[in-house]
């Protein structure tokens, strides 16, 4: 990864470590303080958000812990991070359920998507949410639904604001990453 970023500096790349704890995530993010080896990576996912908002998008938010809170809490540790705003963030991917589930609940996908586009984070959205595609992976991943236009145009509409509220990003590649570290090559 040293050497990639040396030779392309404005060329981003994604490490995907499936952890739910923004400490143990922030430790990968290159140059962390949380680490002795340097992975180089300048962006990871942020699986903590997913989990927190996973679990609280079927709880009434309560005054500590449950619902709304866990996001809260979760975001709270961001100082962990070298640059929290080159942490990619999302709602649903390849690997998990579509946010959505079985169900057809369009408002809390808006929430969902209103606080992922306008977070300090890189978002990412996965194809075919803009057109309520719901399932499960046991089930399916692609039912589509024809009364998607409005989640569609919320997600465009809350888009077109980002180039106000953020600075341009530059592209990731989603993708299996490889670096070698030491003696040991990770995935």
């Amino acid at each position: 990864m040293k050497v990639l970023n040396k030779e392309y500096p404005n060329f981003n790349t994604v490490g995907e470590t499936w952890v739910t704890e923004p400490a143990y995530t922030a430790a990968w993010q290159k140059d962390s303080k949380l680490s002795d080896i340097n992975s180089n990576l300048k962006t990871v996912m942020d699986f903590a958000f997913f989990d927190r908002l996973s679990q609280a998008k079927n709880e009434e938010t309560d005054d500590w812990w449950k619902g709304w809170n866990r996001i809260y809490n979760s975001l709270c540790y961001d100082y962990l991070y070298t640059d929290p705003s080159s942490v990619m963030a999302f709602i649903e991917n390849h690997d998990t359920d579509r946010f959505l589930g079985n169900g057809k609940d369009s408002t809390a996908l808006k929430q969902a998507y209103a606080l992922l586009l306008t977070m300090k984070r890189i978002p990412q959205l996965y194809y075919g949410t803009e057109i309520l595609m719901n399932g499960t992976k046991a089930e399916t991943d692609a039912m589509y639904d024809k009364t998607s236009l409005v989640v569609f145009l919320v997600i465009k509409s809350i888009s077109s604001h980002q180039k106000v509220v953020r600075k341009p990003r530059m592209p990731c590649l989603i993708g299996p990453v490889v670096s070698s570290i030491g003696d040991r090559t990770t995935m």
